[in-house]
């Protein structure tokens, strides 16, 4: 079934119940119409509901992966680290920065104010070339704050 065909049919979604184009329902063969039964959005609320209700269970299971995987994982935080030097470098440069004294945390998030344990703010680099000049954000702002940039 061609893209074009995806978004003139389409089908009701087996947890809502809404008539939604088949371009909204994820691909899976060996059913009917290649589809999945229910659309991304109820899928989407059932991973975020599962990740949130099983996060003991989550953390646990990828903790045992990163210990018996250990190779792996230097070698990606490594690949990482080649790939984004001029962040690594920036990072090294705060956190010296931050172990000497020389930049004091705060404890309040920059765009929402939400008082936070200075351990749980991130500084946020807008410039890289700039390696001491951040802005101080909590963990779900430095999350939309990253969001914005990638759109633009």
């Amino acid at each position: 079934m061609n893209s074009a065909e995806c978004e003139t049919q389409s089908r009701n979604c087996s947890k809502c119940g809404e008539a939604k184009l088949l371009s909204d329902f994820r691909e899976r063969k060996g059913r009917r119409d290649n589809r999945l039964g229910q659309c991304r959005d109820c899928e989407h609320a059932y991973d975020r509901l599962y990740a949130t209700s099983h996060i003991l269970a989550i953390r646990s299971k990828n903790a045992n992966w990163r210990k018996v995987n250990r190779d792996k994982c230097m070698e990606s935080c490594r690949r990482n680290r080649i790939k984004n030097r001029q962040r690594s470098r920036c990072y090294g440069a705060l956190q010296r920065a931050i172990s000497k004294g020389v930049i004091v945390k705060p404890n309040e998030c920059s765009i929402c104010g939400a008082i936070t344990p200075p351990a749980q703010l991130h500084g946020h680099h807008e410039d890289y070339g700039k390696p001491l000049v951040v802005i101080w954000l909590c963990h779900w702002c430095h999350i939309r704050q990253h969001s914005i940039r990638t759109r633009r």
